[in-house]
């Protein structure tokens, strides 16, 4: 499920989403979690927001913090173009918009989640320009 191409569950409305993960509330939710499309941006060159699917899951489950864990474990791509540190840290920015969009009880987990990224992304940026850097050496 890449940015480029469709991922099937975004045909399912948020409603039979939510019917379908409250028959089997403490498996369903975070299991929807991990395939639904998390974020999307709505402007091309705009941040990434969360999906109306996302918002659903993380208002209605049991332990809306289970549902958040899977989300942020999704943020750190296992196949991207570009910059995977781009990538990551693009996710990590949906964190911010949560103050205003869900329960308070998700602030500690997104604010332990953002500083735990934010040493990701900068590990995986120094990589990168490490790699970058042997690769330019190597064409001189």
């Amino acid at each position: 499920m890449f940015d480029h191409r469709s991922n099937p569950a975004d045909g399912i409305s948020c409603e039979d989403l939510i019917a379908w993960c409250d028959q089997d509330r403490e498996r369903r939710y975070p299991l929807a979690a991990s395939f639904v499309t998390f974020a999307h941006r709505p402007e091309e060159s705009g941040p990434k927001v969360w999906s109306e699917q996302a918002k659903a899951l993380l208002a209605y489950a049991p332990d809306p913090r289970s549902v958040l864990a899977v989300f942020v474990k999704r943020f750190r791509p296992t196949s991207w173009s570009g910059s995977r540190a781009a990538v990551m840290e693009a996710n990590t920015r949906l964190l911010d918009s949560l103050e205003t969009d869900v329960s308070a009880s998700l602030m500690p987990i997104a604010i332990d989640a953002k500083a735990q990224l934010a040493q990701e992304v900068t590990r995986e940026r120094e990589w990168e320009t490490a790699r970058d850097r042997e690769r330019d050496e190597r064409f001189e």
